[in-house]
């Protein structure tokens, strides 16, 4: 699905809650593992300018619930990230531990994290629309987020954003 001239690839879930501009798409294997890639989207790369380091957690860590998973540093942006579900951390992408900037290349071909999530917990974050499909939720939640320049002018969700920890750098004089 294309919103606003970005792609939302349809085989993945969408988080409607700002600042996490992330994707989890489930992995179809045969085992009871309940694995799930976790990734950032088009929208976050382009409203922070693309990403220069990112700061991860180590493979096996169990995180709960709002427990920073990840931070993000664009330059002029520095982002942690936290889920409003607990997960643990079956693998990290080291790809991106040498070359981060990857993703600002190719955003739904490079995954952050492989983690386990439980179905209960899964199932109600879709139940309560905070992860969504493709389709109008989506679009409304991302249209809301341009409208608002929601991490380009720092204008949006002053609460999310104080208590998420998000800094805006200011630019150095030339």
């Amino acid at each position: 699905m294309i919103i606003n001239g970005l792609e939302y690839p349809e085989d993945r879930y969408y988080f409607t809650i700002s600042p996490l501009h992330l994707w989890i798409k489930e992995e179809n294997d045969d085992s009871d593992e309940n694995i799930h890639q976790l990734g950032f989207t088009s929208f976050l790369i382009r409203y922070i300018g693309g990403i220069r380091t990112i700061s991860t957690r180590k493979v096996g860590q169990s995180l709960p619930q709002g427990k920073t998973l990840l931070s993000i540093d664009s330059g002029e942006y520095v982002i942690p990230m936290a889920l409003p579900i607990p997960v643990t951390i079956r693998e990290g992408n080291q790809r991106l531990k040498k070359k981060p900037r990857r993703l600002n290349e190719n955003v739904y071909g490079e995954w952050l994290y492989r983690m386990k999530i439980k179905p209960e917990d899964l199932s109600g974050l879709i139940e309560q629309e905070t992860l969504v499909k493709p389709g109008s939720l989506l679009e409304e939640f991302i249209v809301g987020e341009e409208k608002m320049e929601s991490l380009e002018k720092f204008n949006c969700c002053p609460k999310a954003f104080s208590s998420s920890g998000v800094v805006r750098r200011k630019r150095k004089k030339t």
